[in-house]
């Protein structure tokens, strides 16, 4: 008797707790799925602060058929209700790896707009021993000074600029970049309730709404290019879940899988997100470092260079302008010591082809007997 009784108390209590949450959750949005997702994206437009979590996972394989991986958290707030003056905190930690190598970041950076702040916990390169000039400044504050007027263009909007910014607008509310979303429920996003749609991104969409952003801004995307791009994209596909706040009805999260399908020689694979969004408009305050050093930018700027194969830097390799001799052009030959001086100075043949390449189709001009001048 006294177990039966015992029973159906048990029974009540969950049946009563079943209904309490239930009571507690936002009943399902009236308007159409469509509907409440476009308006929360318009909505996130208007956000000028905010907190935010970001988590970001890969498993590629790149077009040379190395495997990639990496694996990042960002967290942090952002503040622009006042442009001239912008706040942002950042914490980041990962690492990536790769059939070449990898390594692994932990550190943190706060700006309250006329002073950058950053502390390195953590930093390693596989295969690489770091500086000791460089070690040596890990797990401190540092602070550099932001020179004044930084900021102030953000804050000068001109009437091409309004313009510019409502012709965006009216193209994102005109897009419909969520494909047949579906309502799945309700739940709390950093103790906001809010509903949960599960979409498909609609990539042509998406390219339109990016073809409208671009001619909003003077440039001008052809069919032809913009055929090519969606051919491009139809080897991407990307699906995921968004959150939409059921009070204030505007984006807070995102999760989603990009899947890319690329043939031999293409990137394949796929990489995650996801994006957690909060305390919309609230202002930031950032704390400074009771600690914080100015950074020494000359001590370590001879170190870094070192690593990048570029070897040490002193004034007789500066470029004096009046050296310049625009008649002089440099020939193969020329370009053929150059990059024997640069692998004798310890960069690999990799890195040589790459700073070649970076030079692209700029004018490589002989100044003097000291160097070169690129334009």
């Amino acid at each position: 008797m006294e177990k039966t009784h015992m029973v159906k108390s048990a029974l009540s209590s969950i049946a009563l707790v079943a209904v309490l949450a239930g009571c507690a959750a936002a009943p399902p949005p009236e308007k159409p799925a469509d509907e409440v997702l476009k308006e929360g994206l318009m909505n996130l437009t208007d956000v000028k602060a905010y907190s935010y979590e970001l988590a970001l996972k890969g498993d590629l394989t790149d077009p040379l058929g190395d495997d990639v991986q990496f694996d990042f958290t960002l967290n942090g707030e952002m503040d622009a209700m006042d442009k001239t003056m912008p706040k942002m905190t950042l914490d980041v930690d990962g690492s990536a790896t790769s059939d070449a190598g990898g390594g692994s970041l932990k550190g943190e950076v706060r700006l309250d707009a006329e002073t950058l702040y950053f502390n390195i916990m953590a930093l390693a390169i596989e295969g690489e021993d770091l500086p000791s000039e460089f070690t040596e400044m890990m797990n401190k504050w540092w602070m550099v000074p932001v020179p004044e007027g930084t900021f102030d263009e953000f804050a000068m909007m001109t009437e091409e600029d309004e313009a510019m910014k409502e012709e965006m607008k009216q193209a994102m509310e005109d897009s419909k970049v969520f494909a047949t979303p579906e309502f799945v429920g309700t739940e709390n996003v950093m103790g906001v309730s809010s509903h949960r749609y599960k979409v498909n991104i609609d990539k042509r969409a998406l390219l339109q709404f990016a073809r409208e952003a671009s001619e909003a801004q003077g440039e001008t995307v052809s069919d032809a290019e913009f055929e090519e791009a969606v051919a491009e994209l139809d080897k991407v596909e990307i699906a995921g879940d968004v959150w939409v706040a059921a009070d204030g009805g505007i984006i807070n999260k995102f999760d989603g899988t990009i899947t890319l399908k690329g043939s031999e020689g293409e990137p394949s694979g796929t990489i995650s997100m996801t994006l957690t969004l909060g305390d919309f408009n609230e202002a930031v305050t950032v704390q400074a470092p009771a600690d914080a050093e100015e950074f020494p930018v000359e001590e370590i700027l001879g170190p870094l260079m070192m690593m990048g194969g570029m070897g040490a830097v002193d004034d007789s390799m500066m470029i004096d302008d009046s050296l310049t001799d625009d008649s002089m052009m440099m020939d193969d030959a020329s370009l053929d010591a150059m990059m024997d001086e640069a692998l004798e100075a310890g960069m690999t043949e990799e890195e040589v082809n790459a700073m070649m390449d970076s030079f692209g189709d700029v004018n490589i001009e002989t100044v003097g007997d000291v160097g070169i001048e690129i334009e």
